[in-house]
């Protein structure tokens, strides 16, 4: 069963110092989650620091009983934790040449939270595909009827992703089961994440806005057909060889106009990638916080109904920290972080990193507490981005013809200074 992370008091401290590198809790790389052991069992404390949660997930070897030998401070962590966390045990990489469906499995193409994604080929049509195949609950809960239904249920959404065609989308051409798992056929994508792209090199605010106008285009699409993504992020965001930048792993989504769902616990939290780990099982309870903290709404964060501001909300996330390279909510803690986020408190941004008045003036909108001080929607977020985008573009312009005007004036001057001279 899925499990989140409860608040509690008195969370143990002083772990020892971490002996490697560890990676922030929000930055963990899909291939570090996925090289653990495939079957370990975590419990986790919502009051942990980063720098233990860093300790636990980039450990790979993890035992049942005694989860990390010789550290008594984390191990005491664990055992007063009243849940756990368990990974899928069916991460068996498949052979070249498998079969899923009606495509030939090629090459591993890289690892995560949500499964396993492959390079693949379609005979029929000829034509490369990415296949993702998406991790199983546990062997003992895998035969359970929540486990079934929530098969069907991946199914269903993968289904209606599939009929989203958007050129900012990361298209889905086929669903299926293998296994025991849920597979998705979809549009294989030579490039690189937002999050790579802006590593790469320091970005202008104009290229951060040519990258994420497109995004916000693809999840507006994604609203129109009444779906949510609910995880976007820079790690979500495709930026292709071929200049088009597309929206990916909606695998996360969930159909607007669904079921009501009782909330959990407002205090429960779902962390980034472990969570993430127990997909097929999360959706099939209500109100199950499915995301990565650092880019969730409040209402997200409190297990509250989320809509469509919900992804503003991690849109502007997005764009704050690409623009600043920091992101609006700081916390060393989950707790600290989430206290932030439901307070309301953005940090400054860093000097250096520049942005016009107006555009922070938009980010920090989508980033309100309450929904209704939101952007209504995608569209209405992007309308402000372009009209803001388009009067720099003409202040620009005009501030350029005033300068040539301005030199033109001299050099006439200059010229009749002269003529009058001889």
């Amino acid at each position: 069963m899925a499990r989140r992370l409860p608040t509690r008091a008195g969370s143990p401290r002083g772990a020892a110092p971490v002996t490697r590198p560890a990676l922030p809790l929000f930055e963990l790389a899909p291939r570090e989650l996925a090289a653990r052991d495939p079957s370990p069992t975590l419990a986790l404390d919502f009051g942990m620091s980063l720098e233990t949660y860093n300790k636990l997930v980039t450990r790979r070897e993890l035992e049942t009983e005694d989860t990390v030998a010789g550290d008594d401070a984390l191990a005491g962590t664990l055992a007063a934790a009243p849940t756990t966390l368990r990974a899928s045990a069916s991460d068996a990489p498949l052979a070249r040449g498998e079969v899923i469906g009606r495509y030939v499995v090629l090459d591993l193409v890289g690892a995560g939270g949500m499964g396993v994604v492959y390079a693949g080929y379609d005979p029929e049509l000829d034509r490369k595909v990415a296949l993702k195949l998406l991790r199983a609950p546990p062997p003992s809960a895998a035969a359970s009827p929540s486990a079934s239904g929530s098969r069907r249920r991946l199914v269903r959404e993968a289904q209606a992703l599939a009929k989203l065609a958007h050129p900012n989308v990361v298209a889905i051409h086929d669903v299926g089961e293998h296994d025991g798992s849920v597979w998705l056929a979809m549009e294989f994508v030579a490039g690189v994440t937002l999050a790579a792209w802006l590593r790469a090199r320091p970005r202008s605010w104009p290229e951060v806005l040519e990258v994420l106008i497109p995004a916000g285009r693809g999840l507006a699409a994604a609203h129109e057909a009444q779906l949510l993504h609910r995880d976007f992020k820079p790690e979500n965001i495709m930026v292709g060889d071929d200049g088009r930048v597309r929206v990916m792993d909606l695998g996360l989504a969930r159909v607007t106009g669904d079921e009501p769902r009782a909330p959990p616990p407002a205090q429960d939290v779902a962390l980034d990638g472990v969570a993430e780990a127990l997909l097929p099982t999360l959706l099939t309870h209500g109100g199950a916080l499915i995301g990565t903290p650092a880019y969730m709404a409040p209402e997200q964060l409190q297990g509250r109904e989320v809509d469509v501001r919900a992804d503003v909300f991690a849109f502007c996330v997005t764009l704050w920290e690409a623009l600043h390279g920091v992101r609006p909510f700081a916390g060393e803690t989950l707790a600290a972080l989430t206290a932030r986020v439901l307070a309301g408190e953005v940090s400054p941004p860093p000097s250096g990193r520049a942005a016009p008045a107006w555009l922070r003036r938009v980010c920090l909108r989508g980033l309100a507490l309450e929904p209704g001080r939101r952007w209504s929607s995608m569209a209405a977020a992007l309308a402000a981005l372009d009209r803001g985008r388009r009067r720099a573009r003409a202040t620009r312009w005009i501030a350029s013809i005033a300068a040539l005007a301005l030199a033109g004036a001299g050099l006439a001057l200059h010229e009749r200074a002269q003529a009058q001279a001889l």
